[in-house]
C-alpha cells in the first residue's frame, strides 16, 4: 500500500468534552504527519534546523540536535499535538506547526468537493542517473501500464506535462543541489492527488566542500540519485571523507564508484550505521568520483549522510597520512570556540547543515579560537582543513 497515510493504535480512549481525550490528540497527531508536520523534536524547526522540544529525544527516539544537559521541556499542559509530551489540547498544534499546515493546505491544488473520484497511485519509484553538469536523466518506474504521461516541475516553476520516460532534464546549473517534483496525473478535480519527488546533485567541482542528502521536507519514497564529483585540475584526484552514514533498513544505502559513473568499479558501499569511516580516493584517469544513493522510505526527517570532499594531487600520500589529533571546547558554545590541534590548522570553514558556508577562518596555527557570539542558535558544522586532510566535528550553538 502506498500513501499518503498514517496509523495509529487503540481508538477508544475517548472522553466527553471538555476532558482530554488521548484517541483525539492520536488521530490529530496523524493527520499532523499527512500535512506535512514533523514531530517538535525533530532538527527542522526554528528556521536554523534545531528542535521545538526535546520530548522524543528524552525518551530514546534521538535526534542530532538533542543535547541531554539541556533539555527542551514544555511546562505539563503545553505541549503541541506534534510533540510527544502532549497530554492535554490547549496548546494546539503550536504556532510553527500551524503555519506549517496551513500553508501546505493553501498551496494545495486539488481542493476540490467531489470524494467519489478514485485516482490510484502507481509511481513505484524515481531514478535519478546519468546526472552532468547542466542535466540529468529521470525514469519513472509506473506499476501502471496504462500511465503514459505524468507532470514534472522543478520549484517555484509550474508543472510541465511530460510524455517520455525516461525523461531528460536540461538547463540545469552547475553544481547544484536542486528539488524537482513529479505528480501523478489524476482526472478533476483531484489533480495531481500523489505528488513524489527529490533532489538532483548536478555534477561539478565540490573540492573543499560538503555534500549532504538532507533537504527537510522533501522526501519521497523509493527513490534513488547519483552525482559525479571531479577535481579541480585534471591531475587531482578526488577524495570523499564521509562524516556518518546512516540508513534504517536493508534497503538503503549509499555506494561510491571510481570513477566518473555507476559503470566505474564499486570501492564503497555504506549501509546501516557508519561513523568516520576511512576515507575513499579516486584513482580513474578523470580523478572523479561517483556517489549513488537510494532510499525506500519517506520518513527521512534527518540526514542519511555528510560527507566532505577534497581534492589531492597524489593520493598515497592522502591515504598514509595520519590523522592529526584536534581538540575543541566548550560544545555547546556560547561566545569562542577553542581548538587545539598536534598540526598546523590551514583554515576552518562553518557551515550549516545543509552545507552552506557561513564564514572561513584563516589560521596558520596549531591553536586558535573562533568568536561565535553573532551565530544565531542552532547546529553548525566546522570543517577543519589540514595540510592534507579535513576533519569535520558538530558544533551547537547556544
Amino acid at each position: 500500500m502506498k500513501g499518503p497515510y498514517e496509523e495509529t493504535g487503540d481508538l477508544s480512549q475517548i472522553n466527553d468534552f471538555p476532558i482530554y481525550s488521548p484517541t483525539v490528540k492520536s488521530v490529530a497527531h496523524e493527520c499532523g504527519h499527512l500535512l506535512g508536520s514533523q514531530h517538535t523534536h525533530k532538527c527542522v524547526w526554528n528556521g536554523n534546523w534545531t528542535q521545538i522540544d526535546d520530548c522524543g529525544a528524552a525518551t530514546g527516539e534521538g535526534a542530532g540536535c538533542y543535547d541531554p544537559e539541556h533539555r527542551i521541556i514544555p511546562e505539563v499542559g503545553m505541549g503541541s499535538i506534534m510533540s510527544y509530551c502532549t497530554d492535554a489540547l490547549s496548546a494546539g498544534f503550536g504556532p510553527q506547526p500551524s503555519a506549517l499546515i496551513i500553508n501546505k493546505i493553501e498551496s494545495g491544488t486539488c481542493l476540490g468537493t467531489n470524494c467519489s473520484e478514485n485516482c490510484s497511485p502507481s509511481i513505484a519509484k524515481l531514478l535519478v542517473t546519468k546526472v552532468g553538469q547542466t542535466s540529468a536523466k529521470l525514469t519513472i518506474v509506473d506499476d501502471n501500464p496504462n500511465v503514459i504521461s505524468w507532470q514534472f516541475r522543478i520549484p517555484p516553476n509550474n508543472f510541465i506535462t511530460i510524455t517520455s520516460n525516461p525523461y531528460i532534464i536540461t538547463g540545469l546549473p552547475p553544481k547544484s543541489n536542486i528539488v524537482f517534483e513529479v505528480r501523478q496525473i489524476c482526472n478533476d478535480p483531484i489533480a495531481g492527488d500523489y505528488l513524489y519527488g527529490g533532489n538532483i546533485f548536478t555534477s561539478g567541482v565540490y573540492c573543499g566542500e560538503a555534500i549532504t542528502d538532507h533537504n527537510s521536507f522533501n522526501a519521497f519514497d523509493n527513490y534513488s540519485f547519483q552525482t559525479s564529483l571531479y577535481p579541480a585540475n585534471t591531475t587531482d584526484k578526488v577524495s570523499l571523507q564521509f562524516l556518518h552514514v546512516t540508513t534504517p533498513s536493508a534497503a538503503e544505502g549509499v555506494v561510491v564508484y571510481d570513477g566518473p559513473d555507476i559503470d566505474s568499479p564499486v570501492i564503497g558501499t555504506f549501509m546501516g550505521s557508519i561513523q568516520n569511516p576511512p576515507a575513499l580516493t579516486s584513482t580513474h584517469a578523470t580523478g572523479a568520483l561517483c556517489l549513488q544513493y537510494f532510499t525506500e522510505e519517506s520518513d527521512r526527517e534527518e540526514e542519511r549522510f555528510y560527507a566532505t570532499v577534497t581534492c589531492v594531487s597524489d593520493p598515497l600520500a592522502a591515504a598514509e597520512f595520519v590523522k592529526p589529533i584536534f581538540s575543541y571546547g566548550p560544545n555547546p558554545v556560547v561566545h569562542d570556540l577553542n581548538f587545539e590541534a598536534d598540526a598546523v590548522v590551514k583554515a576552518i570553514k562553518i557551515t550549516d547543515v545543509l552545507g552552506r558556508t557561513i564564514a572561513i577562518q584563516s589560521v596558520g596555527n596549531k591553536s586558535g579560537r573562533i568568536a561565535m557570539d553573532a551565530y544565531a542558535a542552532g547546529q553548525y558544522l566546522a570543517i577543519v582543513y589540514f595540510e592534507n586532510r579535513q576533519e569535520v566535528i558538530r558544533l551547537l550553538k547556544k
